[in-house]
């Protein structure tokens, strides 16, 4: 995850931001950033946050402080089930969340220091990945194990359901992605395929 020249890398149960522009800039380097295995990430490059998640059924927030050439946790949180799905809005300061338990979860970052709760789904799909839109007013996609991609809408920190696909529409699905210009949904997954 991260920009063009600035990347955060998960291996094993370490975190590495590295600058893909500058070979010989030094990297940062977070080793044991989890108690096991880091599952997902997601970087938001402008702001420097970097949100992490693994077996150990824990998320980490963190900023990357290139003057001190260090990621430094800013707030931590338990999980139920492996978290597979992160998506961070820094304008409304939301992170979403999803993973095998079944639920989409929204946590306020309040003042960088605390993932707050505010809302948890019905229960849905195991959720795999999650790609979030504000401006297609507040649309958020979802895939999970049962093949399906839902269409939710984020009303007021509350999430409702508007479109589901068909189970197995894409099974194993791992990216669904909608793009901006033409509004049409991109998914790839199971079987090295892509549907649009």
């Amino acid at each position: 995850e991260g920009t063009v020249d600035t990347v955060v890398i998960a291996t094993g149960k370490s975190l590495h931001v590295t600058n893909l522009m500058n070979p010989e800039a030094p990297s940062i380097h977070a080793k044991d950033a989890h108690d096991s295995v880091i599952t997902t990430l997601f970087c938001d490059a402008p702001s420097g946050l970097v949100f992490s998640s693994g077996k150990d059924q824990r998320i980490h927030a963190w900023r990357i402080d290139l003057d001190e050439q260090r990621l430094k946790l800013l707030a931590s949180i338990d999980t139920e089930g492996w978290t597979l799905a992160l998506h961070f809005d820094l304008d409304s300061n939301l992170l979403l969340t999803g993973g095998l338990d079944s639920r989409i979860r929204i946590w306020r970052f309040v003042n960088y220091t605390k993932l707050v709760p505010i809302s948890t789904s019905k229960e849905t799909h195991g959720v795999l990945t999650l790609h979030y839109r504000p401006e297609f007013d507040g649309a958020l996609l979802s895939s999970g194990q049962d093949g399906a991609v839902k269409v939710w809408q984020l009303l007021e920190s509350r999430l409702v359901q508007r479109v589901v696909t068909e189970p197995d529409a894409h099974s194993g699905c791992r990216v669904a992605k909608v793009d901006g210009a033409t509004k049409v949904m991109v998914t790839a997954g199971g079987g090295l395929s892509i549907k649009v």
